[in-house]
Parts: C-alpha cells; structure tokens; sequence
C-alpha cells in the first residue's frame, strides 16, 4: 500500500469513525490470526513482533475477550496488550469507517482530493506563524504534512521569518508527521550539508538517509538562535524535529519529555472492519546512533508545556539582542575588511594593473552582498564615496559592478556614466547615460528627465 493511502487511512481512523458489523468470535479469532501475521511479517523488530501475536493469542486463548461486544473496545484492548509486550506507542488497533474510500473507493483521484481538502483546512500543518516583541519569530505547527502538499506553505513561512533575530517553534500540539517534510524545515537552519536522520525498513531491508537540502526557497539562517517548546504529545515526526537540532547543538528545547515514537510504519487493513498501525522501520540519528523510541527527547529546560512559552520567549528575546549585537559587530568587520581591499585596489590601478584591481573590488563587494545587509543602493553610495575623493577610477570599477549584479536598475547606469565621464571615457559616459535612460522609460522612473539631462551634458562634451 502506498505511503499517501497509509497517511490518508491514519486520519480517518483518527477521527474516530464508528463502523458496524457483527463482532462474534470467529470474527475474534480472524482478527487475533490476522494481526499476529502481519506483525511477524512487517513490525520492524521481527522477535517482538511474534512475541506480540503469542501474547494476544494467548490472551484470546484464555477468554479475555469472551466480554467485548463493539469493535471500537475490541480494538482498544487489543492495542492495550499489544504495547504492553512491544512498548511502541505506534502500535495501534483502529475500526476502520464503514465507508473507508482507502479500501473501497473506485476513483482514487478522490482520495487525494479529500486529502489535499483536509490538509488545506489545516493551512499544512502551520497553526500560525508571526514575528512577536524582540523580533522573535514564532511559528506553531500542528503537523508536518506530505511535503507534496504542504512545502510551499512551509517555504512561506519560512520566508517570513527570514529577518528574525530568534526563532521559536512550537511543537506541543504536534503529533508528528512526513519526515521529508521534517527535512525541508530543518534544511533552513544549517550551512553545511548535514546529515539529519535515518530510516531503516524492515520489510524491503533497506536504510533512507535525510541530509539537509542544499537548494530552498528562501533564505538559510544557520546561525539564527532557535528554541524548541515541547510536551507530553509532541511526538513521532515533531519528535525527530526535535532530537535533529538537539543532537547537532542547533536548539535548545524547552518543556516536557517528547511522547517516545520513532518507529515509522502504516495502516493495514486486517479485516474489513479492523485495522492496525505497524511500525515497519526505526530512526537512526547519525550522532548517537540510536533514536528516542520508547524513552522521548528529553528538553534542555524542563517544565510544564503551560510553561515553555514565556521561559522560551525570555531566552530569545536576550539571544536576539546578543545575535544583533554580533551581527552589527561582524557588518562593522566585513565593511573594514572590504575597505582595505578597495584600497588595495586603489594602489593598483596607480601602477595600472587594473585587471588585478577590479577582480579584487568585485570580490570584496560580492562579500558585502552574500552578507544579506547590503544592496544596490549601498554599493552605490560606496562608488560616489570613491568618487568624491578624486578616486574615479575605483569607483568606475564599483558602479561597473553594481550594473551586473543589477542591470535592470536605471540608476546604476547613471552613476556608472558619472564615474565613466570624471575620468575622461565620454563615449561610454553617453552609452550608459542612453542605457539609463532607456531603463527609466521602461520602468516609468520618476527620475527619468535628470538621467536625460545627464545625457545631454555627456553629448555635449563629443
């Protein structure tokens, strides 16, 4: 059965669809043989998987569930016993709804539009997403939904949240989810490629490996400060969310022990009234080896998930202030490196090397570009520095480049043809004056009669 129909079945029966039908004890024995079938042959741990059948047989064996009358108590002494010998919270017994469109619909493209309906009624998963006092960003996610669905929600949130100085995400009501979705989150918040989390299937005996995505939507903030709220329901998919940025130091997790769920698995169906969650794989985190089943992700501050939220925000909000203080410190930095390099350059255009000095001008404000706090409008700024201070020749190189990395933007070839003019280059003075120009028309620039007076002035001096 396909992973889609695994997921679609899990919130149908989570919703709680009675069925009807005639609970008798044949039907009981079915059952309890179904059941001990599927879990020798699919629950990711093969011995407890039989010890787990063994058990229940026994238990009908002995007349435990002569008394149980309903599916819905059937089935829930059935999971009772079931975790009581495999300790796996995944492990559940589910009526299925009468009219299950898994098992019985003839048009699976319904399936899948009822599913996009649901999960589109939930907004993805993302419950909310704001920027909140100390440009903290919050975002409380209900659920990691099917990345098919729900990666440009996530993406946009994400894109949101881009200028915060801390961010805090909310997993107490997050009952986990699609791990590559799990992966696409956490991708913003590393530089470095890293290896997040495995997952190995018993059944096709093969292992997954999720690293973080080199290519996203958005910006990156791998050194943004990131606090996680938990609590007791925070489980399976939020689980790995949670136990990914613990074990590589990314976060600090605030609340309660995780629910303890890492074996994935689906639905299968065992009679037409009867279905059952078997964890076919287990996670492996690539830092410890091992993985938070049974035992949760334990908080770095522990206390009630009532709690988490103003303990959370008093962090972030004195990690945001140190992460502008460090970020104002590192610009301050980046602007007195890059200063000496157009100096540098300066010196070797004196000697003529002008080849030399534009690759290192175009290399010390490519830095200030990748640093996300300079653009076009700084860039500029700089080369009429330059160009103030009689040094046309360094400022010819900057505005040169700010007419590559912008050359939609009318006002780069004006200053460009400025700095072309001072140094005695009228020809291509008037060529990009003209481009300016054009540039403006298009872009129904309001400076458009300064940028052809320029023009003119140029044209004067042919």
């Amino acid at each position: 059965m396909r992973k889609a129909k695994y997921i679609f079945l899990c919130l149908l029966v989570f919703y709680g669809f009675v069925i009807a039908g005639d609970l008798n004890e044949q039907v009981k024995k079915d059952v309890v043989k179904n059941i001990s079938e599927l879990l020798q042959q699919n629950y990711v741990f093969e011995d407890v998987g039989i010890a787990c059948g063994d058990h229940i047989s026994s238990l009908l064996n002995d007349g435990k569930y002569n008394s149980i009358s309903d599916y819905k108590e059937f089935a829930e002494k059935l999971t009772t016993d079931l975790q009581s010998i495999s300790k796996d919270k995944h492990m559940r017994v589910r009526p299925v709804p009468q009219r299950s469109e898994i098992l019985q619909a003839d048009d699976p493209s319904i399936n899948r539009i009822q599913r996009l309906l649901d999960m589109r009624g939930q907004n993805n998963g993302f419950k909310k997403v704001e920027i909140l006092d100390g440009n903290i960003g919050y975002v409380d996610m209900r659920g990691f939904v099917e990345y098919e669905f729900a990666h440009e929600t996530g993406a946009a949130a994400m894109k949101f949240l881009e200028n915060s100085d801390a961010l805090v995400f909310d997993m107490r009501q997050n009952g986990g989810g699609d791990p590559a979705m799990v992966q696409f989150i956490c991708s913003y918040l590393f530089d470095k490629k890293t290896h997040l989390n495995s997952l190995y299937y018993r059944p096709s005996n093969t292992t997954t490996e999720f690293w973080t995505l080199d290519n996203l939507p958005g910006k990156k903030m791998p050194s943004i400060p990131v606090f996680v709220l938990t609590s007791s329901y925070t489980f399976s998919g939020a689980e790995e969310f949670c136990y990914n940025l613990k074990t590589r130091e990314r976060a600090t997790l605030i609340g309660e022990t995780t629910g303890g769920g890492a074996n994935p698995g689906g639905m299968f169906p065992v009679n037409r009234e009867i279905a059952i969650f078997i964890p076919t794989g287990r996670a492996i985190n690539p830092v410890t080896g091992t993985n938070w089943e049974g035992t949760g992700v334990e908080p770095d501050i522990k206390t009630t998930s009532e709690d988490a939220f103003n303990i959370a925000m008093e962090k972030a909000q004195s990690a945001a202030k140190s992460y502008r203080e460090s970020k104002l410190s590192n610009i301050k930095d980046l602007i007195s490196h890059t200063d000496d390099i157009l100096n540098e350059a300066a010196e070797l255009l004196k000697n003529e090397n002008r080849e030399k000095a534009r690759q290192l001008v175009f290399e010390a404000l490519e830095g200030r570009l990748d640093s996300g706090m300079f653009g076009e409008a700084d860039i500029n700024l700089s080369g009429y520095s330059y160009l103030s201070n009689k040094q046309a020749g360094i400022a010819v190189l900057i505005f040169e480049f700010n007419t590559l990395k912008f050359p939609q933007s009318a006002n780069v070839y004006d200053s460009f043809g400025d700095a072309l003019k001072q140094t005695g280059r009228i020809n291509d003075a008037v060529v990009s004056y003209k481009k300016a120009v054009e540039l403006a028309k298009q872009n129904n620039d309001e400076n458009l009669e300064i940028f052809k007076n320029n023009l003119k002035e140029a044209e004067k001096l042919l």
